[in-house]
């Protein structure tokens, strides 16, 4: 899929429902196509992304790590 440049999606807060309905937007089909993530140390987008893109690989960004 090439770059558009495009917000994916834009959600206020930091925990597991804020982060949900962009997952259920994309439905099983959707997630199931997801081969990658990259995301802070979010525990509750981790456990999102693990919960609906079963076989998504998780890195962390640099920022995030060095930050901790």
């Amino acid at each position: 899929m090439p770059n558009s440049g495009r917000v994916l999606h834009a959600a206020q807060g930091r925990s597991r429902a804020a982060v949900r309905p962009f997952f259920q937007t994309l439905g099983r089909q959707g997630c199931a196509r997801i081969q990658t993530v990259a995301t802070g140390m979010n525990s509750a987008f981790d456990l999102e992304v693990r919960h609906f893109c079963t076989r998504a690989r998780i890195v962390y960004d640099l920022f995030h790590v060095v930050a901790t």
